[in-house]
């Protein structure tokens, strides 16, 4: 039989790889809670903000809308606990390498640890973030499948994947062209109220926006799972093809203006 024992240079290879990014994830770590430093609640900040959001807008807009209240809650929640990833990564990356100009200056610094870190942080507020959606689901929702709530180990990836791509990209063109840090932003608020996440996209005008705003598909692909549901294929498709494929433009990106990124800063 042959033998299928990894050798000694590919454990070594993954050792070190895992050993060089595990830096960054802590560093994303200490960027997050240093942000509750001596609050009373710390890092539960966090959970309580996105919780009174959707609290707040749930109060407003549910009769408005002829929703609801619990129902609506699930649906705000759900839609606002995804966006919160998506939206921060385009804010972010603007000012991603700009914000960090002295450190890739100065120091020979690998610009994946520094996007790496950047997730890192992103990941562990969303963590934070999760019992919102969760409490909302008990206290209003039904029972949900197991083998649904696998569908959100591929769609966290897939998540990554566009985080990567956001902080990369919008990183290399924010500190080339320095109106992007003003111009994102509006876009993201643009985003916003053309993406059903306190209204939805079936009927008329706003499902023919839902249908041509990609992340639309996103938020499907967040709620379905707890709705009890299966996303479509053509949600998949779409997030897929946005994810993995602008996560292999944003490689090929830094690979390129690498060494030019820093006479751009």
């Amino acid at each position: 039989m042959p033998n299928t024992t990894p050798s000694a240079p590919h454990l070594a290879r993954a050792y070190h790889f895992i050993a060089r990014y595990r830096g960054a994830v802590e560093l994303g770590w200490y960027d997050f809670i240093s942000r509750f430093r001596r609050s009373y609640f710390g890092p539960l900040w966090a959970t309580f903000q996105l919780a009174l959001w959707i609290l707040s807008l749930g109060l407003v807009f549910h009769e408005a809308l002829g929703e609801g209240f619990g129902d609506y809650l699930i649906y705000l929640g759900l839609g606002f606990y995804a966006w919160e990833f998506l939206s921060s990564s385009l804010v972010e990356g603007p000012t991603h390498f700009t914000s960090q100009s002295s450190l890739i200056r100065n120091v020979p610094t690998d610009i994946s640890y520094l996007t790496i870190r950047k997730i890192a942080f992103l990941v562990f507020r969303t963590l934070f973030q999760i019992p919102v959606p969760i409490i909302l689901i008990v206290l209003f929702g039904n029972l949900i499948s197991p083998a649904l709530l696998l569908l959100y180990v591929p769609f966290s990836i897939l998540l990554i994947f566009f985080s990567y791509t956001c902080l990369v990209i919008l990183g290399l063109i924010g500190a080339r062209i320095r109106d992007a840090r003003f111009l994102v932003p509006s876009l993201v608020r643009f985003l916003f109220f053309t993406s059903p996440i306190i209204w939805r996209g079936d009927a008329g005008i706003r499902k023919t926006i839902s249908t041509y705003n990609p992340i639309s598909y996103f938020l499907e692909l967040a709620r379905a799972p707890l709705e009890g549901r299966m996303p479509s294929l053509q949600a998949w498709i779409i997030v897929c093809t946005i994810s993995l494929g602008g996560f292999l433009l944003a490689i090929w990106m830094q690979t390129v203006f690498r060494n030019r990124l820093i006479y751009s800063l």
